[in-house]
């Protein structure tokens, strides 16, 4: 961030803490014995934000440790045909539904690993949330498809238009040359 807005006069600190944070990261909040990242340092349980770690950059896509840990969140907290932020006590009384943004954080983690299918499921199961105008909440209610939580919710918006360009260009790139017509791009930085 420092580097595209204009921050360089303090480069040479922020490169050395994002290098020393990376490989805290690496070390502490990685489960050698299931081989996937975790959700805390410590802990053994994953969290919906792991998703993040090909989509920003921290890692490649191509990244084995990157693979199972998208694995290992769908396995864990998927819920029925969506996903759940994490299966913790957050202190917080009564059940949370299934956190729509990170539905396509999914989508977009499995487009930059190259499981298009996949991704276009998981896209879609989570737009069928949407209600009659197209609006997104917060959460859904796995069970019955209910709308929970603040709404309409930005983050889950903005979510799926990050997933859906992701997505859209992995499709387009995979099926360059055909005569499909051109769906919208959408260049993505290289945040490293």
């Amino acid at each position: 961030l420092a580097q595209r807005f204009g921050g360089d006069r303090n480069d040479d600190t922020w490169t050395r803490t994002r290098d020393r944070l990376r490989r805290d990261i690496l070390v502490r909040g990685y489960d050698e014995s299931k081989g996937t990242f975790v959700g805390e340092y410590g802990g053994d349980r994953v969290d919906a934000t792991l998703l993040l770690i090909p989509v920003h950059g921290f890692l490649p896509p191509s990244d084995i440790r990157v693979q199972r840990t998208i694995q290992r969140v769908r396995n864990e907290l998927s819920d029925g045909r969506f996903l759940r932020r994490y299966c913790t006590s957050d202190g917080v009384d009564g059940d949370e539904g299934c956190f729509i943004l990170c539905g396509f954080w999914l989508a977009e983690a499995l487009s930059l690993t190259g499981q298009l299918d996949e991704a276009l499921e998981v896209l879609n199961n989570h737009l069928s949330a949407a209600n009659h105008l197209g609006l997104l909440a917060e959460e859904v209610d796995a069970g019955s498809g209910g709308l929970l939580g603040n709404f309409p919710q930005t983050f889950s918006h903005l979510g799926l238009i990050q997933a859906a360009a992701r997505l859209d260009r992995a499709l387009r790139l995979r099926d360059e040359g055909s005569k499909e017509p051109p769906r919208l791009d959408f260049d993505f930085p290289d945040i490293r």
